[in-house]
Protein backbone atom coordinates (compact mmCIF):
# COMPACT_ATOMS: atom_id res chain seq x y z
CA UNK A 1 0.00 0.00 0.00
CA UNK A 2 2.68 2.41 1.35
CA UNK A 3 4.04 1.62 -2.27
CA UNK A 4 1.10 2.37 -4.03
CA UNK A 5 0.64 5.85 -2.42
CA UNK A 6 4.24 6.74 -3.61
CA UNK A 7 3.65 5.58 -6.85
CA UNK A 8 0.35 7.91 -7.12
CA UNK A 9 2.40 10.67 -5.31
CA UNK A 10 4.94 10.76 -7.65
CA UNK A 11 2.68 10.12 -10.97
CA UNK A 12 1.25 13.64 -9.90
CA UNK A 13 4.20 15.39 -9.34
CA UNK A 14 5.66 14.30 -12.46
CA UNK A 15 2.05 15.88 -14.03
CA UNK A 16 2.94 19.37 -12.24
CA UNK A 17 6.35 19.49 -13.23
CA UNK A 18 4.96 18.76 -17.32
CA UNK A 19 2.60 20.69 -17.26
CA UNK A 20 4.81 23.77 -15.78
CA UNK A 21 6.80 24.13 -18.42
CA UNK A 22 6.86 25.65 -21.76
CA UNK A 23 3.42 25.56 -23.53
CA UNK A 24 3.90 27.75 -26.70
CA UNK A 25 3.36 25.33 -30.00
CA UNK A 26 5.81 27.77 -32.40
CA UNK A 27 8.67 26.91 -30.39
CA UNK A 28 9.65 30.24 -29.20
CA UNK A 29 8.47 30.46 -25.60
CA UNK A 30 9.86 33.70 -24.01
CA UNK A 31 8.82 34.83 -20.78
CA UNK A 32 10.85 36.92 -18.25
CA UNK A 33 8.93 34.93 -15.62
CA UNK A 34 10.89 31.79 -16.21
CA UNK A 35 14.04 33.48 -16.22
CA UNK A 36 13.88 34.45 -12.26
CA UNK A 37 15.81 32.68 -9.39
CA UNK A 38 13.87 32.40 -6.23
CA UNK A 39 15.26 32.18 -2.93
CA UNK A 40 12.96 30.81 -0.14
CA UNK A 41 12.31 31.06 3.23
CA UNK A 42 10.11 28.67 5.42
CA UNK A 43 9.26 29.39 9.11
CA UNK A 44 7.12 26.02 10.27
CA UNK A 45 6.10 24.58 13.18
CA UNK A 46 4.46 20.98 13.69
CA UNK A 47 4.57 17.91 15.85
CA UNK A 48 8.70 18.07 15.87
CA UNK A 49 8.15 21.70 16.70
CA UNK A 50 9.18 24.78 15.18
CA UNK A 51 11.42 24.70 11.89
CA UNK A 52 12.68 26.29 8.79
CA UNK A 53 13.89 25.49 5.36
CA UNK A 54 16.06 27.52 2.86
CA UNK A 55 15.45 26.90 -0.83
CA UNK A 56 16.18 27.98 -4.14
CA UNK A 57 13.72 27.80 -6.95
CA UNK A 58 14.81 28.33 -10.99
CA UNK A 59 12.32 27.67 -13.81
CA UNK A 60 9.42 25.17 -12.53
CA UNK A 61 12.11 23.08 -10.43
CA UNK A 62 12.92 23.68 -6.81
CA UNK A 63 15.51 21.97 -4.07
CA UNK A 64 15.23 23.12 -0.25
CA UNK A 65 17.25 21.87 3.12
CA UNK A 66 15.27 21.98 6.09
CA UNK A 67 15.69 21.22 9.79
CA UNK A 68 13.07 21.50 12.61
CA UNK A 69 13.16 20.43 16.72
CA UNK A 70 16.58 22.44 17.46
CA UNK A 71 14.33 24.52 19.93
CA UNK A 72 12.14 22.00 21.75
CA UNK A 73 12.60 21.78 25.39
CA UNK A 74 13.76 18.21 26.90
CA UNK A 75 13.17 17.77 30.89
CA UNK A 76 16.69 17.56 32.36
CA UNK A 77 17.47 13.95 33.38
CA UNK A 78 19.73 11.98 36.47
CA UNK A 79 22.33 9.14 35.70
CA UNK A 80 19.91 6.37 36.94
CA UNK A 81 21.64 4.25 40.05
CA UNK A 82 20.87 0.78 40.25
CA UNK A 83 17.30 -1.01 39.35
CA UNK A 84 14.27 0.90 39.38
CA UNK A 85 11.10 -0.89 39.00
CA UNK A 86 8.14 1.72 38.04
CA UNK A 87 9.66 3.07 34.93
CA UNK A 88 7.77 4.64 31.90
CA UNK A 89 9.34 5.70 28.69
CA UNK A 90 8.53 8.99 27.01
CA UNK A 91 9.85 9.72 23.51
CA UNK A 92 10.65 13.81 22.52
CA UNK A 93 10.76 15.02 19.04
CA UNK A 94 14.52 16.19 18.88
CA UNK A 95 15.89 16.83 15.32
CA UNK A 96 14.51 16.22 12.14
CA UNK A 97 16.42 17.22 8.63
CA UNK A 98 15.04 16.80 5.44
CA UNK A 99 16.20 17.47 1.23
CA UNK A 100 12.76 18.12 -0.48
CA UNK A 101 12.95 18.51 -4.97
CA UNK A 102 9.91 20.83 -5.71
CA UNK A 103 8.14 21.12 -8.27
CA UNK A 104 6.57 24.49 -9.40
CA UNK A 105 3.09 24.89 -11.83
CA UNK A 106 2.29 28.71 -12.22
CA UNK A 107 -0.99 30.19 -12.99
CA UNK A 108 -1.71 33.75 -13.67
CA UNK A 109 -0.38 35.22 -10.11
CA UNK A 110 -0.48 32.04 -7.95
CA UNK A 111 2.17 29.49 -8.19
CA UNK A 112 1.18 25.85 -6.80
CA UNK A 113 3.93 23.42 -5.73
CA UNK A 114 4.69 20.12 -4.37
CA UNK A 115 7.54 18.50 -2.76
CA UNK A 116 9.06 14.85 -2.42
CA UNK A 117 11.93 14.16 -0.36
CA UNK A 118 14.23 12.49 1.92
CA UNK A 119 14.22 13.07 5.85
CA UNK A 120 16.12 11.57 8.86
CA UNK A 121 14.93 12.47 12.19
CA UNK A 122 16.76 11.40 15.99
CA UNK A 123 14.18 11.18 19.00
CA UNK A 124 15.11 11.26 23.01
CA UNK A 125 13.78 8.38 24.81
CA UNK A 126 13.52 9.34 28.40
CA UNK A 127 12.72 6.33 30.98
CA UNK A 128 10.22 8.76 33.76
CA UNK A 129 10.24 7.23 37.30
CA UNK A 130 6.82 7.74 38.81
CA UNK A 131 7.80 7.08 42.21
CA UNK A 132 10.79 9.65 42.41
CA UNK A 133 9.18 11.74 39.60
CA UNK A 134 12.86 12.03 37.75
CA UNK A 135 13.71 11.49 34.42
CA UNK A 136 16.77 8.93 33.59
CA UNK A 137 18.90 8.89 30.12
CA UNK A 138 17.20 6.32 27.58
CA UNK A 139 18.05 5.64 24.34
CA UNK A 140 17.40 7.25 21.14
CA UNK A 141 15.14 6.61 18.34
CA UNK A 142 15.97 7.14 14.90
CA UNK A 143 13.86 6.99 11.74
CA UNK A 144 14.35 7.97 8.00
CA UNK A 145 12.09 8.01 5.14
CA UNK A 146 10.26 9.66 1.85
CA UNK A 147 8.47 12.85 2.95
CA UNK A 148 5.61 14.85 1.15
CA UNK A 149 4.28 18.56 0.75
CA UNK A 150 1.87 20.53 -0.93
CA UNK A 151 1.59 24.44 -0.98
CA UNK A 152 1.06 28.03 -2.87
CA UNK A 153 2.50 31.06 -3.29
CA UNK A 154 2.09 34.37 -4.58
CA UNK A 155 3.68 37.94 -5.31
CA UNK A 156 2.86 40.34 -2.19
CA UNK A 157 2.80 43.22 -4.66
CA UNK A 158 -0.69 44.24 -2.89
CA UNK A 159 1.23 45.78 0.18
CA UNK A 160 2.77 48.77 -1.69
CA UNK A 161 2.36 48.76 -5.47
CA UNK A 162 4.60 51.96 -6.03
CA UNK A 163 7.25 50.23 -4.43
CA UNK A 164 9.38 48.22 -6.42
CA UNK A 165 11.31 46.40 -3.74
CA UNK A 166 8.23 44.90 -2.79
CA UNK A 167 7.65 43.45 -6.41
CA UNK A 168 10.38 41.13 -5.88
CA UNK A 169 8.98 39.81 -2.99
CA UNK A 170 6.56 36.39 -2.68
CA UNK A 171 4.77 34.85 -0.35
CA UNK A 172 2.79 31.19 0.96
CA UNK A 173 1.62 28.63 2.56
CA UNK A 174 1.72 25.03 2.48
CA UNK A 175 1.92 21.82 4.25
CA UNK A 176 4.95 19.65 4.88
CA UNK A 177 4.44 15.93 6.14
CA UNK A 178 7.33 16.39 8.72
CA UNK A 179 7.76 20.46 9.48
CA UNK A 180 3.89 21.13 9.57
CA UNK A 181 2.33 23.98 8.10
CA UNK A 182 4.82 26.09 7.00
CA UNK A 183 4.65 29.86 6.06
CA UNK A 184 7.44 31.13 2.96
CA UNK A 185 8.81 34.87 2.04
CA UNK A 186 11.00 34.36 -1.07
CA UNK A 187 13.14 37.02 -2.94
CA UNK A 188 13.21 36.47 -7.28
CA UNK A 189 15.93 38.15 -9.01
Amino acid sequence: MRLINLLLFLLIFGNIVVLSGPNDTEGEYIDDEFEWVYLNLDLSYGSGGPGGALGVRYRFLGVAISATGFANDIPNTVPQMGNVNNLQQKTYPSNTVCADFYGYYDLDEVSLFASLGFYASVDSVLRWDMDNKVYYKGDVKSDEGVCFGLGAQMPLTFLNEDNVYLDQLVGGIGFHSKLGIFLRIAYRW
